[in-house]
């Protein structure tokens, strides 16, 4: 079963950009990792004051497809596409952020609806405006999203780790690493690997894991145009199946605007087959 991302589909998921844009939605759809927490100049590399408070609200919408093993071919593995799209919200005072995100997705032969909502904070350690930052964070994955239907796991999920970020001049490198586990026995989570070596399909975890998370940008345009590239890693403990990814994007700014657009593909794991991404955020 080949990937198919028809023409309609791809105008609906532009149309979720475009109504959301306004309200000036941040989403952050895919790992539970903890990350380096946003900032008011996105996270970038700025030579504005430093501000006391930040809101970044955004939108993003996904396309991608993973393997699976449907019980209406004997189990074998066949490919599933999705397309869907997120809302965020993430806030700071000072050191202190918080992020909140949640989005609907629609799962080829399952239909549409909600996937997990995510809750987050993260504190920075270090002193504001240095060229280093490093903090703390957490992630609370809610089960809101169908696990039957590849939307979610079926239970809570909870991650905390560190995260670094450092810039000189018109490079900069974030990272993260974390430990994330399920809540209760894991009954639940065992109880959906029948669809997928991996689950859930639109972003597969294993009920206990280590995860990382690097990312490295140099600006082509200082203050307005940057490519990015990443690795996103998750090792099992105990059981479960090692997954990597890499992603290559650029990131486009314009005063408070930014616009990033990200491909993946799998490096190990096999947690999708593909899957880009469209992010726009508005910050305040």
């Amino acid at each position: 079963m080949s990937i198919i991302f028809s023409p309609h589909r791809i105008v609906l998921a532009m149309l979720v950009v475009g109504s959301l844009a306004p309200s000036r939605a941040r989403a952050q759809h895919c790992h539970i990792t903890p990350s380096a927490a946003p900032t008011a100049d996105h996270g970038e590399a700025s030579t504005a004051p430093p501000r006391a408070w930040w809101a970044v609200v955004s939108t993003q919408v996904t396309a991608g497809a993973g393997h699976v093993r449907d019980a209406s071919t004997d189990f074998m593995r066949t490919t599933r596409s999705y397309q869907g799209a997120a809302v965020s919200l993430a806030i700071g005072w000072r050191r202190l952020a918080a992020r909140a995100a949640i989005g609907g997705h629609r799962v080829d032969g399952h239909g549409t609806g909600v996937d997990d909502a995510r809750v987050g904070a993260s504190v920075t350690l270090t002193p504001a405006r240095m060229a280093i930052a490093a903090g703390i964070s957490t992630t609370i994955a809610f089960p809101t999203g169908d696990a039957d239907a590849g939307r979610g796991m079926g239970h809570t999920m909870i991650a905390g780790g560190a995260w670094l970020r450092a810039a000189r001049g018109r490079a900069s490198i974030e990272a993260a690493a974390a430990y994330a586990r399920a809540l209760g026995d894991g009954a639940a989570h065992a109880a959906h690997l029948h669809g997928s070596d991996l689950w859930p399909l639109i972003d597969p975890m294993n009920a206990e894991e280590v995860l990382g998370d690097v990312t490295a940008a140099v600006a082509v345009v200082p203050s307005r145009l940057a490519v990015r590239a990443g690795v996103q890693a998750g090792v099992p403990i105990e059981r479960g199946t090692t997954r990597a990814a890499a992603a290559l994007g650029a990131r486009l700014e314009r005063g408070t605007v930014a616009i990033t657009a990200t491909a993946a593909v799998p490096l190990a794991g096999d947690p999708f087959v593909a899957r880009g991404q469209l992010e726009v955020a508005v910050r305040y």
